[in-house]
């Protein structure tokens, strides 16, 4: 009897640690998307023109899903190839093929190609 209440505490105790850090990490992605809203909305950071500013009706973000996050093993790539990204106010800006993220998702194995802008200063 004592085990089965003992293995009964612990079941619950890792339970209550689970959520909370699932709530925190919950939190943290929410304050992290508040801080892009702002960032868009201040005039002294924000990369959208007057124009654009006006028309913004803020970031429109997909329901948090923590199924979806991965932990990746970057792959440096050995060709570093320039690649012309149109942004949404239509200028073109330069980047370099960097690396490339594999993660598995429901046990199936993706890959993403991640880029950085070519006028950086490259990384170690």
């Amino acid at each position: 009897m004592r085990t089965n209440y003992l293995f009964l505490c612990l079941a619950i105790s890792f339970t209550v640690l689970a959520q909370e850090k699932k709530d925190s990490v919950i939190k943290y992605i929410k304050i992290e998307q508040e801080k892009l809203v702002k960032f868009y909305l201040d005039s002294t950071t924000t990369p959208l023109a007057r124009t654009e500013r006006k028309d913004f009706e803020g970031i429109h973000h997909f329901p948090i899903n923590l199924k979806c996050r991965v932990v990746a093993q970057l792959e440096k790539l050995d060709q570093l190839d320039t690649v012309i990204f149109l942004t949404s106010s239509g200028k073109k800006k330069r980047y370099i093929k960097y690396a490339k993220a594999n993660f598995k998702l429901d046990g199936k194995k993706h890959s993403l190609i991640l880029y950085r802008m070519a006028d950086i200063k490259k990384p170690e």
